[in-house]
C-alpha cells in the first residue's frame, strides 16, 4: 500500500538557522506533516531554537519530549545534549554516542526515519561543517525517500550541502528560498509501501543485559585502521555504510572522513599548547632552583640550571611561534568556508535546480 510523504526531516549546523527559519516560515499552517528538525548545539546551551521556529510561521514548533507521540502540523526539534529519534508513531531522545562530535547529530535521526518510515521520508540537509548527515541522507535514499541538498553556493558553510552532493544522488539542490514551495508539493504524494525497521543503534546494556552488549560488539564490522577515536581512545574502524565511508569504535563514536581529521587536529592542537605549557613551566622552574642555588653557593649548579632554563625557553619559543602560523588549509576552518562543488557537482547542482 503506497504511503504519503508526511516525515520531513531536516538538519543544519554552522549557519543553518537564517534558512531554516526561512523555510518554516513560509510553510503553510496546514501542512499534513511532521518536521524534525537537529542542529548542532552545545550540551549546555540554553537554546532558543523551538521559539525561534514557533514564532517564524504558522506551524507550532517545541522541543521534542521523550515517548510524545507525533503529529502532523507541526516542528519537533532536537533539545540540546540528545539525539532525536523516531519509533512508529512517537519520538525518543538518546543520549547515545556523539557522532561527528555532536548530541545530537544530524545522522540518527536521518536513520531512523529511514528505517521507520522509508518512501515516507523528505530527508534536507542545510548549511554546515563537515559531513555529518551525508550518511543519513543516503539511508533515506535507499529506503525509497527523497534528498534535497541547500545549494553550496548559497550557504554560508557549504561542507554539510557538497558532502551529501559528492556521496549521495540527491533529488533537489535549492536555495533556501526554493525550499519551502518544494516541500509543499512533496507532501502528501503517496510513493511505496514502508519497509521494515532496520536499526544501527548501540545497544544499552542497563536496558538489553550484558548478552545484547556483546553481540553488538561482535557484529562491529568494517576495516581496521591505526586511528583512535578523539572522543574515549578506543580503535576506529572504517564502514562503508549504504556507500558512504566513515569512522566509528565499538561504543559508537562516528566520524565522517572530514569530521575525523577536524577532531584530530582539535586533539593536535591541545597536545601541542599543552607541550608548551610544560615547556615555560620547566624553564620557571629551572631558573628558580638556580637561583636558589646560588644563593647557597653552588655556582656550578646554579650556572646548569640556567643553561637548561634557556634551553626550555628557545624550544618553547619555537613551538609558541609554530602554534601562532596559519593552520595548513587542508584542515582549517577557512577550507570548510570557501569549499566550492566539483566540477561535476556543480553541473549536477544546476540541472537539479531547473527541475
Amino acid at each position: 500500500m503506497a504511503q504519503p510523504r508526511n516525515i520531513v526531516v531536516i538538519g543544519a549546523s554552522t549557519g543553518g538557522i537564517l534558512p531554516l527559519r526561512q523555510i518554516v516560515s513560509e510553510l503553510p499552517a496546514d501542512l499534513p506533516a511532521a518536521l524534525f528538525v537537529t542542529v548542532h548545539t552545545a550540551p549546555g546551551g540554553d537554546s532558543r531554537l523551538a521559539e525561534i521556529l514557533d514564532r517564524a510561521g504558522g506551524l507550532r514548533a517545541s522541543f521534542a519530549k521523550d515517548g510524545e507521540p507525533i503529529q502532523q502540523k507541526r516542528v519537533y526539534v532536537a533539545p540540546p545534549d540528545h539525539h532525536l529519534l523516531l519509533e512508529d508513531g512517537r519520538m525518543r531522545l538518546g543520549r547515545g554516542p556523539r557522532e561527528n562530535g555532536f548530541r545530537p547529530a544530524v545522522d540518527p535521526l536521518f536513520r531512523d526515519a529511514a528505517a521507520v518510515y522509508g518512501p515516507s521520508v523528505v530527508g534536507v540537509i542545510l548549511s554546515g561543517a563537515l559531513g555529518d548527515g551525508t550518511a543519513g541522507l543516503a539511508h533515506i535514499k535507499n529506503a525509497g525517500g527523497l534528498a534535497i541538498v541547500q545549494n553550496p553556493e548559497e550557504a554560508l558553510i557549504s561542507s554539510m550541502p557538497l558532502a551529501a552532493l559528492q556521496q549521495v544522488e540527491v533529488d533537489y539542490v535549492l536555495r533556501a528560498n526554493e525550499i519551502a514551495p518544494r516541500l509543499t508539493d512533496l507532501v502528501g504524494q503517496r510513493k511505496g509501501a514502508l519497509p521494515k525497521a532496520r536499526r544501527h543503534k548501540v545497544v544499552d546494556p542497563a536496558r538489553h543485559g550484558v548478552d545484547s552488549l556483546l553481540a553488538a560488539r561482535s557484529d562491529w564490522n568494517g576495516e581496521p585502521t591505526p586511528f583512535t577515536c578523539p572522543e574515549c581512545g578506543g580503535a576506529l574502524k572504517e564502514v562503508t555504510e549504504q556507500g558512504v565511508k566513515h569512522f566509528t569504535c565499538h561504543v559508537g563514536h562516528a566520524y565522517s572522513p572530514d569530521g575525523l581529521v577536524y577532531r584530530h587536529t582539535e586533539a593536535l592542537e591541545q597536545a601541542l599548547w599543552t607541550a608548551l605549557r610544560i615547556l615555560e613551566e620547566h624553564a620557571a622552574l629551572r631558573l628558580k632552583m638556580a637561583g636558589q642555588a646560588h644563593e647557597r653557593g653552588q655556582r656550578t649548579f646554579a650556572r646548569e640550571n640556567r643553561q637548561l632554563a634557556q634551553e626550555y625557553v628557545s624550544r618553547a619559543a619555537i613551538l609558541r611561534e609554530a602554534l601562532q602560523l596559519e593552520a595548513p588549509s587542508s584542515t582549517g576552518a577557512a577550507t570548510l568556508r570557501a569549499a566550492k562543488p566539483a566540477p561535476a557537482a556543480r553541473r549536477r547542482a544546476t540541472k537539479k535546480r531547473r527541475k
